[in-house]
């Protein structure tokens, strides 16, 4: 590192399980980008986004649980998937030194919904979308995902939460977790809760009667990238969609939001694939 080194950091708690610092370094590294990007666990984001202001090296953050809306209030200005959605995942200082906040998750679980209702000669715009949790990623999912087209119908383990964040999003909502139920119809499943992340591998938001074959089932959870939730899905022989996919489309877009779509675009799929033993590691 010199004095021309630009650092980016990961706000949350916990986040020893995460896998951006790994990802955005050999991305960064590979690209020869002057830039480190570290964990930050906190209890307090607002102080550490007060205190980064003061040093023009801190040009950003991602943000993850349990701290995606409160970084959303922090923030000086929110993008429009931000403002819409309550929550932010990325952090980018502006020209004028204030911190803007924006959500690459939602533009990430579109994609890939869409990618996988086409190999199943299915159209994201009209497929209903079951939608678990009401946090930060359930949020971003949720907007996303109406935006296009989709049915989604949102389900939690609180229901005064659950209404509240469906009422917000303009989404139905279902219910309890474990009325998510297959239906026999192509649908979605996503699961945007924390249910299933490292060191609790052994469970899953929902049982096998969530999942059937015309069932597309996504998760947010990446570490494990075999959760027991897509180990379900799987069984049932449902389609899926692992949290490393989603991931790694997120990153990609935060990496265009700090450094520009120059270096975004140069992150093709064996860039991509290069990093992928550093994510898992």
């Amino acid at each position: 590192m010199t004095r021309a080194t630009k650092a980016i950091g990961l706000l949350g708690k916990p986040v020893g399980h995460s896998r951006s610092p790994k990802l955005h370094n050999a991305v960064l590294g590979t690209l020869n980008v002057d830039a480190v990007y570290t964990w930050l666990e906190t209890d307090e984001p607002e102080a550490i986004l007060a205190q980064a202001k003061l040093d023009a090296g801190w040009i950003g953050f991602s943000t993850t649980i349990p701290h995606k809306e409160r970084v959303a209030r922090a923030c000086d200005r929110l993008a429009k998937d931000a403002k819409a959605t309550g929550a932010v995942n990325t952090v980018v200082r502006s020209s004028d030194g204030a911190w803007v906040g924006h959500n690459t998750d939602a533009p990430a679980i579109a994609r890939a919904l869409e990618s996988a209702a086409r190999l199943r000669n299915l159209e994201l715009g009209g497929l209903p979308v079951h939608l678990l949790g009401a946090g930060g990623a359930a949020r971003a999912a949720a907007f996303a995902l109406r935006a296009a087209g989709a049915r989604v119908t949102l389900f939690d383990r609180t229901e005064e939460k659950g209404r509240r964040v469906a009422s917000e999003l303009g989404v139905e909502f279902g219910g309890s977790l474990e009325q998510a139920r297959a239906t026999g119809s192509p649908r979605a499943l996503v699961n945007a809760t924390s249910v299933g992340m490292t060191p609790d591998v052994a469970s899953s938001p929902v049982g096998p009667d969530a999942f059937d074959e015309p069932t597309i089932a996504a998760d947010f959870v990446y570490t494990p990238e075999a959760t027991r939730f897509l180990e379900l899905a799987r069984a049932r022989n449902a389609a899926t969609v692992t949290g490393l996919e989603l991931f790694v489309l997120q990153a990609r877009g935060q990496l265009e939001l700090w450094f520009g779509k120059h270096v975004a675009t140069r992150v093709s799929e064996r860039v991509a694939r290069r990093a992928r033993p550093w994510v898992r590691s």
